[in-house]
């Protein structure tokens, strides 16, 4: 999966859902991190969709993607 519509818990990271790739950008939608094609602003280009990272999600995907970046 690129992307997914998301209704659950508050967690950012699904990881203990077995979804180790994703990250919750926005209160609906996780995307696999590996699919992530660019980002300008607050939007990501994931495969040929675009997603906007919510505020709520802002400052924990900056944080977790440039985690993510260091370990590649």
């Amino acid at each position: 999966y690129r992307f997914m519509r998301y209704s659950g818990t508050d967690s950012p990271i699904l990881s203990a859902n077995g979804w180790d790739d994703f990250l919750r950008i926005h209160k609906s939608y996780a995307v696999n991190f590996n699919h992530i094609k660019s980002k300008c602003g607050n939007t990501l280009r994931v495969g040929k969709t675009e997603l906007t990272i919510g505020r709520t999600y802002r400052e924990y995907f900056e944080k977790h993607i440039i985690i993510l970046n260091k370990l590649s």
